[in-house]
């Protein structure tokens, strides 16, 4: 800054190979021009095609992606808002990072966030409101979306309504794979669905988000939207002010949300009146879910998922749970692979949830692949050698069968999937 004690005080400046010297804040429609930077200031309209592309993304007032552009952030990208600013997306945007790369949605001082109706410490979401359809899908993968409000007084069509993301009058979206944690809204604390919203919601954890009035975690009305492979846990509902009406995690007015391969359990509220976990689904449209308190039809199971290690935020699943191959194959996630980057479908049957256990994956890269040959073998020849080369993957990794036994009858199995079921 101007006047710092810092300027001039070095010996000696030494610029960067290939960077764009600090001038003045960049406009989003010229960061495309950009070369890649520590940090870039961004507000108002992006009216041209814009790449963000930089290590943090400083949000200092509303940013509007207009009718016609699309803003593209590459992995890796932390998004920080400033103040209680919202992404506004009249055009589309593309945010897909990868499972060791994702991007952040943040904000600048989440030491002040609080879950109240307060605007401090927090921003104000990414809002689709009544987006042309003539544009291209908009697309969220692999991204972290956190410490975001949509509480009284913010911007939008419905500024109580989704605490993350909003669409209104919307589809052309897809969410998958991604992360929604600590966000507030008076409906919807992480989503908000209105009004012939139909996007693809995939393969997320959805956990922490909180309702000050209802709907902890999606709130959908008149609206169409598949959700399908999405962890929806610990989501809860503060109604102290209003104890005795209907809560919920998920809430369907006039909708008809897909509900299938999901774990919907846990969202629970301050007052316990008339509670459950979905409000008003339509059974027809839900299949092969675990979800708490719902009775056991169309593949449905209401059991304790069994996860690895939630209390401290590992919600992949044990070898025990009843969540393994229980789900339906049609619905899995287009992409292929879980939240961790894991292939889906391990083995025959995608498992419920945001997370696949890696079934055929004994070298622990991720990956099921060739690489992986010699180490079933080593596997199958010495378990304990095995391990020991291996530290941190499971012995049942290897049973590609699902027979609970680890044998030459996995054999088969393996090669098959390798080169494909």
């Amino acid at each position: 800054m101007p006047g710092s004690p810092a300027r001039g005080y070095g010996c000696q400046t030494f610029p960067g190979k290939d960077r764009v010297p600090h001038a003045a804040p960049a406009s989003p429609a010229m960061a495309h021009d950009l070369a890649r930077r520590d940090v870039i200031d961004v507000s108002g309209l992006i009216s041209v095609d814009t790449v963000w592309d930089a290590d943090t993304v400083r949000v200092v007032g509303d940013v509007t992606v207009t009718d016609g552009a699309i803003l593209t952030i590459v992995p890796g990208v932390r998004v920080e808002f400033q103040d209680y600013y919202a992404l506004y997306v009249a055009g589309s945007i593309v945010a897909v990072g990868t499972p060791a790369d994702r991007i952040l949605f943040t904000t600048h001082d989440p030491q002040d966030f609080a879950v109240d109706q307060s605007h401090t410490g927090c921003w104000n979401g990414i809002r689709f409101e009544s987006t042309p359809a003539t544009n291209a899908p908009s697309h969220l993968g692999y991204c972290i979306v956190e410490y975001s409000k949509a509480t009284g007084g913010g911007g939008g069509l419905y500024p109580y309504g989704g605490g993350a993301v909003s669409a209104v009058d919307f589809s052309k979206l897809t969410i998958e794979n991604c992360i929604f944690r600590s966000n507030v809204a008076d409906y919807g604390g992480a989503l908000f669905f209105y009004r012939n919203a139909n996007p693809r919601i995939a393969g997320n954890l959805i956990v922490d988000n909180h309702a000050l009035q209802n709907a902890s975690a999606i709130y959908c009305a008149y609206s169409h939207p598949q959700i399908a492979n999405n962890t929806i846990v610990g989501n809860p509902i503060h109604n102290e002010e209003n104890p005795y009406i209907d809560s919920c995690a998920v809430l369907n007015f006039i909708s008809k949300p897909v509900f299938t391969n999901n774990i919907i359990r846990d969202n629970n509220p301050d007052v316990v009146y008339m509670h459950t976990q979905l409000w008003h689904n339509k059974d027809y449209y839900t299949h092969h879910n675990n979800i708490e308190g719902y009775e056991s039809i169309g593949g449905n199971i209401d059991a304790d998922p069994r996860f690895a290690d939630p209390d401290n935020g590992d919600y992949d699943l044990s070898f025990r749970s009843p969540c393994i191959d229980a789900g339906d194959n049609a619905a899995a996630p287009a992409d292929g692979f879980d939240l961790d980057g894991r292939l889906r479908v391990a083995r025959l049957v995608v498992d419920m949830g945001a997370y696949e256990v890696p079934f055929g994956d004994l070298n622990c890269d991720g990956r099921v692949d060739f690489g992986d040959i010699n180490p079933f073998v080593l596997l199958l020849s010495d378990p304990g050698a095995w391990q020991a080369a291996y530290p941190g993957c499971e012995l049942l990794y290897g049973d590609i069968s699902g027979d609970q036994v680890l044998d030459f009858g996995d054999i088969n199995p393996f090669v098959a999937l390798l080169v494909g079921w």
